[in-house]
């Protein structure tokens, strides 16, 4: 009998294998903003009138650091 990993007794009986799906696009999708929302002479490039980093900048580098 093989052992399950499953999200931490949260009562979620959802076989980390299952997820997969989820971080890989979770990760393309932190990868795209990371990409998109890049420093212009210190103002985000998507977000034009906020500093670099962005929030989006910020929070897809967090997601990314996660995975």
């Amino acid at each position: 009998m093989t052992a399950n990993r499953t999200t931490g007794g949260l009562g979620l009986a959802r076989p980390v294998a299952d997820c997969l799906p989820e971080l890989d696009r979770l990760h393309r999708l932190a990868t795209a903003v990371i990409n998109a929302h890049t420093n212009d002479n210190g103002l985000c490039s998507v977000c034009r009138d906020v500093e670099f980093p962005c929030e989006w900048a910020v929070l897809a580098d967090h997601n990314a650091a996660l995975l």
